[in-house]
């Protein structure tokens, strides 16, 4: 269920977004004043896992959508993290779940503001720690694990570098700004 609040936390507007029946992962709302958009896992028993991802306005409508088909064979997709950049366009992370296969493997995607996808890559790592961008750099990271820690760079065209961070401590929580990255681990 989608609330709309207002500003003395009444409630303005409910509305059912018709998560599938048998929802498999999480969903996200994101975006700001001028575009919203929902984004979930469309998983239904026995059909082709897929990523929906609508545009809605103010009323919860759905003013633009697109569903992507993913085409390895999965058992279903988790979108885990998500990111709206204004006048730029969205970066969500997924998450596929195979079958066969004891690991998760993930995928990071950019779209338009129109839900065009402008590119995709397979993260080869064990988890996802956060997603952040900085606009002034026209840059997007990616905090991650796998044999070490490492945040991964990439451009808004798609063009990546990865750097490592050394801590030997698990990561909390990170956060951006348009010059620096702020990690949070316990001692």
């Amino acid at each position: 269920i989608l609330t709309k609040y207002g500003a003395n936390s009444e409630i303005l507007l409910r509305k059912d977004m018709g998560i599938p029946k048998y929802p498999s992962g999480n969903c996200f709302i994101i975006g700001d004043n001028n575009k919203l958009f929902y984004i979930t896992d469309g998983f239904e028993f026995k059909q082709k896992p897929t990523l929906v991802i609508s545009q809605i306005n103010t009323s919860f409508n759905t003013l633009n959508q697109r569903v992507i088909e993913i085409e390895e064979n999965a058992f279903r997709l988790n979108p885990v993290e998500s990111i709206f950049i204004k006048d730029i366009g969205l970066v969500i992370i997924t998450s596929v779940i195979h079958n066969n296969r004891e690991n998760n493997t993930f995928r990071i995607e950019m779209f338009d503001l129109d839900l065009n996808r402008k590119w995709l890559q397979n993260l080869e790592v064990n988890s996802i720690i956060d997603l952040g961008y900085s606009k002034s750099e026209n840059r997007i990271f990616v905090a991650t694990e796998k044999g070490g820690n490492k945040i991964n760079f990439w451009d808004f065209e798609g063009n990546k570098q990865a750097k490592a961070y050394h801590s030997t401590n698990e990561l909390i929580s990170s956060t951006s700004n348009d010059d620096y990255i702020y990690l949070l681990s316990n001692e």
